[in-house]
Order: C-alpha cells, then sequence, then structure tokens
C-alpha cells in the first residue's frame, strides 16, 4: 500500500511493504521498478520509504515483505523525487548501522537521502 498526498504546492509519498523484488529483480537486482510504485513517487518532495534491508541481505531476507534501502533510492531517483526519507530499519540495526546505510547511498546522484528518526518533523 502506498499514499501520495498533496496540498496544490508540496506532495508527499508514503511506500512501505511492497517487495519490489517479488516482481522481478529490476535494473539492480532489488526490485522491479514498476509502474504503480513510479507513478506513486513522480516528482514528489519527500518520498518516504520502507529500507528494512540492504541489497547484500535482500536474497536471503527478502521474502519478508520489505524492500532494500537501495531501492529506495533507485526509486526517488527515477521518480525525480526531491527527497528521500528511509524508515522501517530492520529493529537489530544500530542507530550507527542505520547511519552508515544511509551514509552509503548519498553520493553521486543529488538526490538528499535521509534516515527517518522517531519524533522529527520534516518540512516541506
Amino acid at each position: 500500500m502506498g499514499l501520495r498526498i498533496t496540498d496544490g504546492r508540496r506532495t508527499i509519498a508514503y511506500l512501505s511493504d511492497h517487495a519490489p523484488q517479488e516482481l522481478g529483480p529490476g535494473p539492480e537486482g532489488t526490485g522491479a521498478l514498476h509502474d504503480a510504485a513510479l507513478e506513486l513517487a513522480d516528482g514528489v518532495d519527500l518520498l518516504i520509504h520502507d529500507a528494512q534491508y540492504t541489497a547484500t541481505e535482500l536474497p536471503t531476507l527478502g521474502s519478508f515483505g520489505h524492500a532494500a534501502a537501495e531501492y529506495a533510492v533507485l526509486l526517488a531517483r527515477e521518480a525525480r523525487a526531491k527527497r528521500v526519507l528511509l524508515f522501517h530499519h530492520d529493529p537489530s540495526r544500530t542507530d550507527d548501522e542505520v547511519d552508515a546505510v544511509a551514509s552509503s547511498l548519498t553520493s553521486g546522484h543529488g538526490l538528499t537521502v535521509e534516515v527517518a528518526v522517531e519524533g522529527t518533523c520534516h518540512e516541506l
């Protein structure tokens, strides 16, 4: 399930637990860039996306219905989102490990990649 919300000036999209890898490997092996996800995220100011796994964890854990952080960034890039907020982190991951995942995905594509932190506010 995903949601797209706009006030006519700014738009956010929320996409969780859609397991894009179940629709095929996609261009980077982390899941298919399916039309519904691309349409939902198209041009949004903020994409809030499930990032339970990393690409290396996906082959063994991907059957639980979550997505890889790399997929979230790829989808955001392809849909021309301005920012992506990674959430639904693996509960066994430490804060430093979550930050390291996000840091590894922030360079070279001009997209702002952030980590969701409980209690924070995000201005659009």
